[in-house]
Parts: C-alpha cells; sequence; structure tokens
C-alpha cells in the first residue's frame, strides 16, 4: 500500500486544486506563506520534486479522498506519546473511500503546532482495519461490560433522595469512566461529498483509563460501556462502511429502476 509523510504546507501544495478549494477536515493546516504568489511558487517546487509516475499516484491518492463518498472522522487525544511530559498529544484521522479505493491520511497536532500529514492507500475492504491502525495502542480495559439507561445517567437533582450505598447507575458509571484518563477520542460516520458535513450516522467514544485500558461507549437507546481490542474497533467500523455502502447502491439502484419521466401526457 502507497504511504506518503508530508509536511502540512507541502499536503497543502499537491492538495489545492479547482477540485478542491477546502482543507479536509479533520485535518489542520495554516500556512506560512503571507501572499498568494508565494504559495504558488512553493506548489510549483513541490510538484517538480516527484516523477511524473509519482506525481500521478499521489494524485490518484488525492483524488480518492476528494471523490469519497463516506469518511470515517476522529478526533482523539494521548499522553502516551514520544518524549511526553504529560501534556495530550492530539491526533485527527479522516478514513474515506469511494466504491471502489479508499485512503486514510492522520496527523498530530502538539501544543498548537500542526504535525505531518501521514496518508496511505488502501481497498475499502480494508479501510476499517488501516483506521484502527493510525490510533495510539491501548490494551483493552480490564473491568467487564456495563450497559446503562440514558435516563439514569442525568444527575439527581434532589437534595434529599439520595442513595446512601453508592451504587445507582450514574456512580457506577461514573467510577468506570471518570477515572483518571491517559487519553481518549471519539470517530463518527459521515456519508456524503467530503466537503459536505452531513450528520454522522454512527459514533462512539473511546476512553484509555490510566493503569486499566481502552472502553468504548456507544450511545444508541441504552448507553453500552465495554473494554475494546483494536479487533472490536475495526469491526465496529467495518459494519458502519458496510451498512452505509449497502444503503448508497439500494439507493442507486432505485434510481436506476426507476421509470422514466416524459415530458408529455396521454
Amino acid at each position: 500500500m502507497p504511504e506518503w509523510n508530508w509536511d502540512p504546507e507541502d499536503f497543502a501544495a499537491l492538495w489545492y486544486s479547482d477540485a478542491n478549494d477546502r482543507f479536509p477536515r479533520p485535518l489542520k493546516y495554516l500556512s506560512r506563506f503571507a501572499v498568494q504568489n508565494d504559495f504558488d511558487q512553493h506548489r510549483l517546487r513541490v510538484r517538480a520534486s516527484y516523477t511524473g509516475d509519482e506525481l500521478e499516484e499521489i494524485e490518484f491518492a488525492m483524488h480518492t479522498l476528494s471523490t469519497s463518498d463516506m469518511r470515517i472522522e476522529i478526533l482523539g487525544g494521548s499522553r502516551k506519546h514520544k518524549n511526553s511530559t504529560g501534556d495530550v498529544k492530539q491526533y485527527r484521522i479522516v478514513g474515506a473511500r469511494n466504491s471502489s479505493h479508499a485512503v486514510v491520511a492522520f496527523q498530530t497536532v502538539l501544543a498548537e503546532e500542526n504535525g505531518p500529514i501521514r496518508l496511505r492507500t488502501c481497498g475499502p475492504e480494508s479501510l476499517a482495519v488501516q483506521i484502527v491502525k493510525a490510533l495510539p495502542p491501548c490494551p483493552p480495559g480490564k473491568r467487564p461490560p456495563a450497559t446503562f439507561h440514558p435516563d439514569d445517567l442525568r444527575p439527581n437533582r434532589g437534595t434529599y433522595l439520595r442513595d446512601n450505598a453508592r451504587n445507582t447507575p450514574r456512580e457506577r458509571y461514573q467510577r468506570l469512566l471518570g477515572r483518571p484518563a491517559d487519553g481518549g477520542g471519539s470517530a463518527g460516520l459521515r456519508v456524503g461529498p467530503l466537503h459536505t458535513r452531513p450528520e454522522a450516522e454512527d459514533t462512539l467514544q473511546w476512553y484509555d483509563i490510566a493503569e486499566d485500558g481502552r472502553y468504548t461507549e456507544i450511545r444508541a437507546q441504552h448507553v453500552s460501556v465495554r473494554p475494546t481490542t483494536p479487533g472490536d474497533l475495526a469491526t465496529t467500523f467495518a459494519s458502519w462502511l458496510d451498512r452505509a455502502a449497502r444503503r448508497l447502491r439500494d439507493t442507486e439502484d432505485e434510481q436506476l429502476g426507476a421509470p422514466r419521466r416524459h415530458g408529455w401526457s396521454a
């Protein structure tokens, strides 16, 4: 699988075109060039540094991202990184696909400094696994799964009806996920063109609990919290993508099978 690692300015030089006038979220970029002409000159230098075949491969990867019809966007952070002093390094990931190809773009941000952008191509069938590979490693949590009703997690506003046993669902939830954490993140599936912002159709969060491990939280009719392995995350992401792809295919089939409308009446 081809992979590249670029300074954000170089990525921008290869990304921006008539078709791409906005930076792909959730990646971050702030140009160091004060005027457009300086950026244009930089763009020419970057593109000239590649052979024709290399540039064609890069443009194909960029085209896959820009023509994607669904993507998983991830925002997260971790204190467990190289040379860490306890500060949080953000990570920003987008894994996108169209009907036949996929890409994963990954970037870290530390103290407002936008790090390099890594771009990797893959097949749609392996996109979920490649997204998970971009996440910071963390062992699964050690505690058993737990399920809560959303209403039970709201604060009790009563002043005297308190549970002295301290074993309400909300308190159990806080004891599970309210502990000190080394990091965490959230993921959401958006279906639609890259530069649109449809509501996320599926979402989850994870918590990297210090001296324990990673737990995911999925909120639906119930709130499900469970220890999570990389394989578990990949399976979840794959199910999101597969359902969305089937729905897009079904919609396309319905449109192709719809009777033609004529401009006359009997």
